[in-house]
């Protein structure tokens, strides 16, 4: 998830950023639950070496790997982007101010509350991935730029920090 970019769209309102990220974590949902479904039905060998010799089970090549799809054996993962780079386009301040530092863990709890309550409505082991996506992060700020423009403090280094990274500059 583009965390600055749901920031920028908010223009400095908390409520709407929540919106934003509510949507956001919503379709990505949608899309996972979508593979996840496709999946089902697959037989063990298909992936031998991942079904029947031991890296993740034991199985007849026969059977269905449908039972390991659940109950926290397998995840679905759901990961994000420039949580620094989303306060400075919110609060203008970053980690080094305690109480926008409380507002970074307000949304990481706010997205890992979510992935729980998946986890609980499904039985599919849902997980907030803080990700190392340095290609991703640069996309997500290139097409950020060219979308909202330059702004200083937000995107104007050409990339977002990875996950809740501070900036090492």
């Amino acid at each position: 998830i583009n965390l600055p970019r749901l920031a920028i769209m908010a223009e400095g309102s908390e409520e709407r950023f929540y919106e934003l990220l509510k949507q956001a974590l919503d379709l990505s949902r949608e899309v996972l639950m979508f593979r996840h479904n496709k999946i089902k039905g697959t037989q063990a060998k298909q992936a031998p070496v991942l079904y029947q010799y031991g890296a993740i089970a034991r199985m007849d090549g026969e059977d269905l790997i449908d039972p390991l799809l659940f109950g926290g054996y397998s995840t679905i993962s759901i990961g994000y982007v420039g949580l620094h780079n989303a306060l400075m386009a919110l609060y203008e301040s970053s980690y080094d101010n305690p109480q926008t530092m409380d507002k970074a863990v307000d949304i990481l709890q706010y997205m890992r509350q979510y992935c729980e309550q998946c986890k609980q409505e499904t039985n599919i082991g849902f997980s907030l991935y803080s990700t190392p996506a340095e290609t991703l992060a640069t996309k997500f700020c290139k097409q950020d730029i060219q979308d909202f423009g330059l702004i200083e403090g937000v995107n104007d280094k050409g990339y977002y920090e990875n996950s809740f990274h501070y900036p090492s500059d």
